[in-house]
């Protein structure tokens, strides 16, 4: 954990992110940060709770993030169910690319179109992991060294992707299989992702892949029954000594924190 007392950004993005080098660190308080070797993020919490804001906060820092050469920005997927938040940010940005359900699609029909645009990301995923091989003399390394630009999905309410759907049927499982692909490999290609859910159940982010996310946020009640998927080994809860929207707890695996800690999630000023 870092020892500095930490305290909510407040301010303009721009104001907010010029202290930081987004190719080293991704801030969340004045005092937590999450090291770029994170690349898998979960953000959990009710209704209310600042969830929407904290994604919009992540989408609008990660898309800053760039090459090793710092001459193009990332590329970020927005996978947006509900057409809420997430797809009307990246409706205005059209360097974003959104994937939404068309009015007369049925669930399976969307699925289908998720797990293929994430199964695309899968075949760059393999064809980084491939040019590393051939080309690198390094033996640890990662696609910095090809100079590719950083990809970050977003997937907005996890549970409304499969929802009606049987866990057994084979979308929901080819679903599954490509995300936790990209969980478990994409760290070294420079592809991550932001998964949100209200709650993160075993139907909704299955354990394989939420036992890879290197940062876990939780966000509004804190008790028993909100910690134990994201972190079950507190039996009691946490009591927050920080309140107000975007408030919660948060736990970074980078190497440079350890065990669970407050968070409260940064409150953006507009122009």
């Amino acid at each position: 954990m870092e020892k500095s007392k930490s305290k909510r950004l407040v301010g303009k993005l721009d104001d907010i992110l010029v202290k930081y080098d987004l190719q080293k660190e991704i801030p969340l308080m004045d005092g937590i940060s999450v090291g770029r070797n994170a690349t898998s993020y979960i953000v959990s919490g009710n209704t209310g709770a600042g969830k929407s804001v904290a994604i919009q906060y992540l989408i609008r820092t990660l898309e800053r993030t760039t090459n090793r050469s710092r001459t193009k920005k990332a590329r970020v997927i927005v996978i947006d169910p509900k057409k809420s938040d997430g797809a009307r940010y990246a409706k205005r940005h059209p360097e974003i690319e959104l994937v939404v359900p068309d009015i007369d699609d049925r669930p399976e029909d969307f699925l289908v179109k998720v797990t293929e645009k994430i199964a695309n990301i899968v075949h760059e995923l393999y064809r980084r992991q491939e040019l590393l091989y051939q080309n690198s003399t390094r033996i640890s390394t990662d696609a910095n060294e090809i100079d590719v630009v950083p990809i970050w999905l977003f997937i907005e309410e996890m549970g409304a992707i499969t929802l009606g759907l049987s866990p057994n049927s084979r979308q929901v499982k080819d679903f599954f299989e490509e995300l936790e692909l990209i969980a478990l490999l994409g760290r070294e290609a420079l592809i991550g992702f932001v998964l949100t859910s209200q709650i993160a159940r075993n139907d909704v982010i299955p354990i394989p892949i939420r036992s890879q996310a290197n940062v876990r946020i939780l966000l509004g009640r804190i008790d028993k029954s909100t910690v134990q998927y994201l972190f079950p080994s507190m039996t009691e809860g946490l009591s927050i000594p920080i309140s107000g929207k975007g408030t919660g707890i948060v736990e970074i695996n980078d190497g440079r924190h350890f065990g669970a800690e407050p968070i409260a999630m940064p409150t953006i000023v507009e122009d």
